[in-house]
Order: C-alpha cells, then sequence, then structure tokens
C-alpha cells in the first residue's frame, strides 16, 4: 500500500502511470533512493519505460519494486 500511495502522489491524476522524469520522486518518497542507488536510477528508468514513449506504468513500476 505504501508503494501504491507513493505512486499515486505523483499521478495525481490517477492515470496508471507516471513520467519517466519523476521515478526520482517515487523512489524519495518511498525513501529507496539510496537503496538503489543514484548511478542506477537510469538503468531503473530505462527498464521500466513503457515502450520508449517517456512513461512508467504502474503495474511494471510495481513487480520491479516489490523486488526490493
Amino acid at each position: 500500500e505504501q508503494v501504491r500511495r507513493a505512486f499515486r502522489t505523483v499521478d495525481a491524476e490517477g492515470a496508471g502511470f507516471i513520467q519517466i522524469t519523476s521515478l526520482c520522486e517515487v523512489l524519495v518518497i518511498l525513501d529507496i533512493l539510496e537503496k538503489v542507488g543514484e548511478d542506477n536510477v537510469l538503468r531503473l528508468a530505462t527498464h521500466l519505460e513503457e515502450d520508449g514513449s517517456g512513461i512508467i506504468i504502474w503495474d511494471k513500476f510495481w513487480a520491479t519494486v516489490s523486488r526490493l
């Protein structure tokens, strides 16, 4: 539930996705940016990005972040 709330904080319209540029903001809210490591954020963003669209879909975000 904590991860869902953090994602929704950035996805204020409830569209089910966030801009890739907002990834750091969500990781800071979850207090896991340090665990991921700033060097790995770009790699994570590339992994999470939906087909080069510049967005991150909730389901893919959850599937990845829930393993951290």
